[in-house]
């Protein structure tokens, strides 16, 4: 390769400047943005040691002296070539465009000598066309992309949310806890626990962990308990009887659908079976049905839906995983509870729905997914999924609905050893992808347009899946594959040891170090998933265990 040569393209929009001579590469950047349709003037000065450029008038110049020699020279063989290269004409490596400018030229000159650099003089060219005539069609080469559908002027307006009657269930939203004993103290409910019963509960799960049912003999470490709960969003008894046993029963079934669900729990002295409805599952303790056991609770004590209420958390006998903060109340919907004092038995008790306060337990949506739901719009609101190292190669997953045309898919950052990020957004309906520079001397970041037709803001369920591996990122948006671009090596993908991975917005304001074109607002959107896979390392994500790490979110995504 020729030791020396001058590079000018259009970048991000921006022009940019790279030369070398022997062995000294410069890069000027200007940040003056270009790619509007609109005529403009590029003026280039190396008669001296520093190289400068007019844009529209406007004066860029290296703050010293970068050329070896006065000025930059090259021999009376040297090629000059405009909007683009031959076939099997290597550009430097430096160089981060390699495609062909789309647009046209009404002036080029030489030292003010406009006839050496005339049109009609040209030697080669190749999808060229005079005086503003469209160039005839060549061979197209073949796309990878798959149809979008018909492309969306504006977002739809977001469908009202339709509900059911309030007397046919009601939201906790995991952060409510209502007693059953206070609603109903004449149907006394701890009087049907303390010996054998039957609850069944018709459920829709909206969060992976969470108590549903909580019932101790004392607030604090107690003795004898009785509880359920989802963790992982499988649901698990546990109970400790006048045996002194600690007794766990496991149902295996993953309610992250967000359907409705028939649970029924029976327990006979230290038997606990779980069966799921029509589903038949089925799990239970193994235990002797017939020997003789209670639950020695005070019938002033309060049976909890919902999570502990006034119990104590550190000393109950949750699994550990439940004490994290954000994970120990139930989110989902109930749309009835029955408990019975035996099974046989004609006696039985109805959760008195019509007795709640429908302001902080409302009626239940008729259709919703399992996720999360972000506010979005002025509302910062953002899932945050802690820490990450990332890789060379790399695919990241997410499974959303959006009403929003522009606002963030998901940020990779760090600032420490040194600031680096990677960025994917929605900018009026088109996928982008933002890179910082890795070459030395150039500032400018890279925007990649993955889909200039996203068509994501239908609030429609939508899987956006970015593959990064051997310097070519691949789109695909619901299982069709929407481009595949080859990432400038001047900005080449770098690895990040501790990056923050945040979706569908950021804590806090914009970091300095992100360019102003990414559009880093918060999306009004649902997450129902999220996975990655950074080299060897594959991680799923439930949104649902992330809350105390995000901001702005709701548990379900009634749609």
């Amino acid at each position: 390769m020729e030791s020396r040569f001058l590079y000018l393209a259009i970048f991000g929009g921006n022009v940019l400047l790279i030369y070398r001579q022997d062995t000294t590469r410069t890069v000027l950047g200007t940040g003056q943005f270009v790619s509007d349709g609109q005529l403009h003037l590029i003026q280039l000065d190396m008669a001296t040691s520093r190289v400068s450029m007019q844009i529209d008038g406007v004066y860029f110049e290296e703050t010293s002296a970068t050329l070896s020699t006065p000025y930059l020279t090259f021999s009376t063989g040297a090629n000059l070539t405009l909007g683009g290269v031959p076939e099997g004409f290597d550009l430097p490596a430096e160089a981060p465009v390699r495609e062909s400018l789309l647009g046209g030229m009404t002036t080029i000159a030489i030292n003010g000598l406009y006839d050496q650099l005339s049109f009609i003089n040209a030697l080669a060219s190749e999808g060229l066309s005079l005086a503003g005539i469209p160039a005839p069609p060549s061979s197209p080469p073949a796309i990878p992309v798959t149809d979008a559908a018909t492309p969306l002027d504006t977002c739809p307006v977001v469908p009202q949310v339709a509900r059911l009657a309030l007397d046919q269930g009601f939201v906790l939203d995991g952060s409510q806890v209502v007693s059953w004993t206070q609603l109903a103290p004449t149907d006394n409910p701890v009087s049907y626990i303390e010996g054998g019963f039957n609850l069944a509960v018709n459920l829709a799960l909206y969060k992976a962990d969470g108590v549903l049912l909580y019932i101790a003999d004392s607030l604090n470490t107690p003795n004898n308990y009785f509880t359920v709960y989802f963790l992982d969003s499988a649901i698990n008894v546990k109970m400790r009887s006048s045996l002194q046993e600690d007794i766990t029963v496991s149902l295996g079934h993953k309610f992250i659908s967000g359907e409705r669900y028939s649970v029924v729990i029976l327990r006979i002295n230290d038997y606990i079976a779980i069966t799921l409805g029509a589903q038949g599952e089925f799990a239970n303790s193994n235990k002797d049905q017939e020997t003789a056991s209670t639950l020695t609770i005070d019938f002033a004590r309060s049976l909890y839906i919902g999570g502990l209420g006034s119990n104590d958390l550190s000393s109950s006998p949750l699994p550990t995983e439940l004490k994290e903060a954000g994970k120990t109340n139930f989110a989902g919907a109930i749309y009835s509870a029955v408990l019975s004092n035996n099974p046989e038995s004609n006696t039985a008790i109805i959760f008195p729905i019509g007795s709640l306060d429908r302001s902080t337990a409302p009626a239940v949506p008729q259709n919703v997914r399992y996720g999360v739901s972000l506010t979005g719009g002025e509302i910062n609101s953002y899932l945050g999924l802690g820490t990450v190292a990332t890789a060379q190669s790399m695919r990241i997953e997410i499974g959303l609905t959006t009403s929003s045309a522009s606002g963030l898919i998901f940020l990779l950052s760090q600032t420490t050893p040194t600031v680096y990020f990677m960025a994917v957004d929605l900018h009026q309906n088109e996928l982008r992808l933002h890179l910082p520079a890795t070459f030395t001397g150039l500032t400018a970041p890279a925007m990649l347009t993955l889909d200039d037709q996203a068509n994501i803001c239908d609030s429609q369920p939508h899987t956006v899946n970015i593959l990064i591996a051997d310097g070519v990122v691949t789109t695909t948006v619901d299982g069709g594959v929407r481009s595949r671009q080859t990432i400038p090596v001047s900005h080449a993908v770098n690895i990040m040891n501790a990056a923050q991975f945040f979706v569908a917005g950021i804590s806090g304001a914009k970091p300095e170090y992100l360019p102003e074109t990414v559009q880093a607002g918060s999306l009004t959107a649902c997450i129902t998933s999220v996975s990655r896979e950074f080299g060897s390392v594959s991680q799923t994500y439930d949104p649902t265990q992330y809350a105390s790490s995000s901001n702005g979110l709701a548990f379900g995504c009634p749609h």
